[in-house]
Order: structure tokens, then C-alpha cells, then sequence
């Protein structure tokens, strides 16, 4: 189950053997947030993959559209964008990523129809996303799949969006590296490393999760 900043804290302290750290305001804050950001972008987590609809749905004739953005939905890998076809029934079109920049061009001089295509883009400074060919109806939703950046703890009431206890111990192992190494004592801070290892190698297997990479996160 999912732990709340404050039992985070408890376990830093306890595998920091500090008892005073913080983790609820400044600096211990904004560690906890770039390391908790660290390890969620490092591995596969299926619980920070989320499908977001774009909050306006298809005009006839229109190819480009506000992105899904937003503190529940900030995509640091997309996995695809799919879009509803008229009177599909809920039916979505999986759009793909131009192979070559002749593709998306060709693409711009067919006529309205189902999108095939969709590029990311800064329409004039609004994070956008462009279909290619436009599409030639209305009210079709488009949709974002992909992994998601965590939103940021701000309180000790604040919960992890890990959903087992072991990734909530993993971060606790790593913030309480990042503190040992910072009070320059090197043999707690490798234990922490390693504890952090197994830990991680439990969810996700000991190819994917090295000690060089732990440490990274750390910040170490």
C-alpha cells in the first residue's frame, strides 16, 4: 500500500540514523521530489501509465489541438495518441509518428479524412499536438497514452502514487543515501544504496536495475 510523506520520512530517518531530517519543507523537500521524479523515470512503473483525453474534441478541418498537460497528466514518455472516428462507437484510430518529414508533408495535401499522423508541437507557445490529415468531422475525442511524471509531494499527508510498499521503502532507501553521502559518511550510504537495489531488483527483475543506476538516482 501506498505511504504517505510522512512514514517516508519515519523510514529516512530510521535508515539515515537522523532523527531531525526533514522532509516536509526545504532543501528536504525538493530532494525527496527530484528523487522520487528520478526513480519513477528509470523504470517501467504500470501504475504511472495513464490515457488522458485532450480536454477538446475534433473539429471538421482543424489539425491542431491544445495538449493533455497538467499536474495529473505530465507525460515524460508517450506511448501513442489515438483518435475517435465519427460514429465509431467508441472505436479509436491509433495515430503514428511521421517516419520522415516527406511523410508529414504528403500527409498535408490529402484531403480531410481519419487522421493518420500526429506530431508534438509549440503552437505559439500552447504545448499542442498536430494531426495529419485534419480531420473532415466533429466531436471525436483525442486521447494521450503514456507514462506520467508523479505529481509532486507538498505535505506529510501527501501519498505516493507507487502502489506497493517495497517502492515506497526503495525511495526511502535512496533519499536516506542522498542524506548519508551529504553527512560525508560513505558506509551508510552504501548500505541504503544497496538496500535500495534489492529492493528495486524485487519489482523489476536484476536485469533492468543495476547499482550504477541506483546511484544515479540518488543523486550520488
Amino acid at each position: 500500500m501506498a505511504k504517505t510523506l510522512t512514514k517516508i520520512e519515519t523510514l529516512v530517518r530510521f535508515n539515515a540514523r537522523d532523527d531531525i531530517i526533514s522532509l516536509t519543507v526545504e532543501p528536504g523537500l525538493s530532494i525527496t521530489n527530484s528523487i522520487y521524479r528520478e526513480v519513477a523515470a528509470a523504470f517501467p512503473w504500470s501504475e504511472l501509465r495513464k490515457t488522458v483525453d485532450l480536454s477538446a474534441p475534433t473539429v471538421d478541418g482543424q489539425s491542431i489541438y491544445s495538449w493533455a498537460n497538467g499536474s495529473s497528466a505530465v507525460f515524460t514518455d508517450v506511448k501513442g495518441v489515438e483518435i475517435e472516428t465519427a460514429g465509431s462507437g467508441d472505436i479509436f484510430n491509433l495515430l503514428n509518428v511521421p517516419s520522415t518529414e516527406w511523410e508529414w508533408n504528403e500527409a498535408a495535401k490529402t484531403v480531410d479524412t481519419i487522421p493518420v499522423y500526429y506530431i508534438r508541437i509549440n503552437d505559439n507557445g500552447t504545448d499542442s499536438v498536430e494531426i495529419r490529415p485534419a480531420p473532415d468531422y466533429s466531436a471525436g475525442v483525442i486521447r494521450v497514452i503514456g507514462i506520467v511524471e508523479p505529481a509532486e509531494f507538498t505535505l506529510g499527508s501527501s501519498v505516493s502514487e507507487f502502489l506497493t510498499s517495497t517502492a515506497d521503502d526503495a525511495l526511502a532507501y535512496l533519499i536516506a543515501a542522498n542524506y548519508a553521502v551529504r553527512k560525508g559518511s560513505g558506509d551508510l550510504m552504501q548500505i541504503n544504496i544497496q538496500k535500495a537495489t534489492a529492493a528495486l531488483k524485487m519489482l523489476f527483475g536484476k536485469e533492468q536495475v543495476t547499482q550504477e543506476t541506483v546511484q544515479m538516482i540518488a543523486g550520488i
